[in-house]
This record gives C-alpha cells, structure tokens and sequence, in this order.
C-alpha cells in the first residue's frame, strides 16, 4: 500500500509542473482574447452571448457584464434583425466560416457597419458548443436619424 501512494505521489508530482504551463497559456490567451484590438463575441447557438472582449464593449458602448446573456441580434439594426436572422441559421446548418455585412446599433456612433465573421465551435458528434464571431468595423457610420 505504501509503495502505491509513493508511486501516486511520484507521478502527481511530474504532472504538476505541466498544469502550469497550461495554466500560464490559458491567461495568455484570455488577454489576448480581451484586448484584441478587433471585437470578438462568443455567442451560444442562439445568438446570446456569452463573452464579449474589450473591443467588444467599446464597441457596443456597453461594459462586458451589461452584454453577456444578451441576444447579438439585440444589437442589429431593427431592418437588418431578419437578415440577421437568416445569417445566423445559415451558419448553423453549414460546417464553414460564414462572413455576412450587417448595421449594429452601437451608443457611440449611432449606426455602425460591420462585416462579421462567423465559426461554429462543435463538439466530436457535431453538435454546436458555441459560435466565435469577429466584428470588423467596416468604417461607414450612419447617423442614425437619416436611416
């Protein structure tokens, strides 16, 4: 018995050095994710989301807390929600990297264009876990009272 805890004990410590390292890349990469100088969103299937970058809340002119569980599609013009809609189904029933313009409705700057890039995040059956979506500003901005 005692030799097995020694061998337990053996093999916890060579491990423990690699949880480390994964640690350190996991903090890497969630700055690199927040402070992106691109928007980036992940959404559930549906649309809502569930993380929002730094580029995101300047962005939606919203601090991150205020955007998580909302829908995306809150933030899409009112015209543009059922191409939205169209777009977003569309990504969920092809296995490809979809990109679509739309006008998102942002405090900062009225009405802003952007182009958004789309990836669904599946699990081994197919399944879609989340949706990772980059907002590029198309830089054409509208004031909203001439729409």
């Amino acid at each position: 018995m005692a030799h097995a805890r020694g061998v337990v004990d053996a093999v916890t410590q060579r491990e423990a050095p690699l949880a480390h390292p994964l640690d350190a890349d996991l903090v890497r990469y969630r700055h690199l994710f927040n402070f992106a100088p691109v928007p980036y969103v992940v959404t559930d299937p549906a649309g809502a989301i569930g993380e929002a970058n730094l580029a995101a809340a300047v962005l939606f002119g919203k601090p991150n807390r205020f955007l998580i569980g909302k829908p995306l599609a809150a933030f899409v013009h009112p015209e543009e929600r059922s191409g939205f809609r169209l777009a977003l189904d569309r990504v969920l029933q092809v296995d490809a990297v979809q990109e679509f313009s739309t006008r998102l409705e942002t405090v900062v700057d009225g009405v802003t264009v952007v182009t958004a890039t789309v990836s669904a995040h599946r699990d081994a059956e197919g399944a879609i876990l989340a949706l990772y979506w980059i907002l590029r500003d198309d830089g054409t901005q509208f004031d909203a009272d001439l729409l």
